[in-house]
């Protein structure tokens, strides 16, 4: 599974518009297995968190659609959009159907040497977020030639977020991990504004 994030400012007045757009258009991606769409508070930075089934679907979608849907959306946009496809390393699934309502993104960059042993050790570091906490799922999205990572954690409430980084979870499943990365890992938060979950798709 592979996944396309795409960072892109959008014009604030017109989210009424660009809410629907971004439904339409991702539900009619091929071989999608889930998508979301994310926006930072009340600003205009929006990340397309888009997964597909293969590497090859992916570019397939980027190469023959993207260009497209980029031009009819030039009116909401306020800038380019910026595209980081990556490979979908790991994931924890939801545990039921309803959307999340945040997310946590965190940017690391990896000793490449190191990467295998992050991506095996990761999903267990997310055991005691599952404690009744508010989590919702996760996707490890990687580069693994050049270590570049993304973590990103689905919340049920922006509250049950910060209980997680208040009590120091967050800390303790980083700790062991510091010593791989060259920096620490830089925090996003997003809003959940869409999620797109068709068939049988899991994330």
């Amino acid at each position: 599974m592979h996944a396309r994030l795409n960072y892109v400012d959008m014009d604030p007045a017109r989210f009424d518009e660009v809410d629907p757009f971004w439904r339409e258009v991702v539900e009619g991606y091929e071989d999608l297995v889930c998508g979301y769409f994310l926006r930072e508070g009340e600003s205009p930075h929006t990340l397309s968190v888009v997964l597909f089934r293969s590497e090859a679907a992916m570019h397939a979608n980027t190469e023959r659609s993207l260009g497209d849907v980029v031009k009819r959306a030039a009116a909401l946009r306020l800038g380019e959009p910026v595209l980081h496809p990556l490979e979908v390393c790991a994931q924890v699934p939801p545990e039921g159907s309803a959307a999340p309502a945040c997310a946590r993104v965190a940017k690391a960059g990896l000793v490449p040497e190191r990467a295998e042993e992050f991506i095996a050790g990761w999903a267990g570091g997310m055991a005691p977020y599952r404690k009744g906490t508010g989590f919702h799922s996760a996707i490890l999205c990687c580069d693994r030639p050049t270590g570049e990572v993304r973590s990103i954690t689905f919340w049920d409430s922006r509250a049950a977020l910060d209980a997680n980084e208040r009590s120091g979870v967050f800390a303790s499943a980083v700790a062991p991990y510091r010593e791989m990365m060259r920096a620490p890992p830089e925090l996003g938060y997003w809003n959940v504004r869409i999620m797109v979950r068709p068939g049988d798709g899991r994330c």
